[in-house]
């Protein structure tokens, strides 16, 4: 379970943006943003980043566009 809005990311985006475990990152689309806890994954396709969304306090949906699950958008520390 995730207590709060959790972005999970491979290590080595993480390192290259300055981010380690539990750091707080703001993730950016031109529609919107929001603040999330990082999580460092090992494995996984890296330049991608996964957040859960059902945290009404950071609602992920304002980041997408109406009819789809995926958002180019940019990470940097929070």
């Amino acid at each position: 379970l995730c207590p709060e809005p959790t972005l999970l990311m491979h290590m080595e985006d993480a390192r290259e943006l300055g981010l380690e475990e539990g750091d707080r990152a703001r993730v950016v689309s031109p529609r919107g943003e929001m603040v999330a806890q990082v999580k460092v994954r090992y494995r996984g396709p890296r330049k991608t980043v996964q957040v859960a969304h059902h945290f009404q306090e950071q609602p992920l949906n304002r980041l997408l566009e109406w009819g789809r699950d995926l958002a180019r958008v940019r990470v940097e520390k929070a």
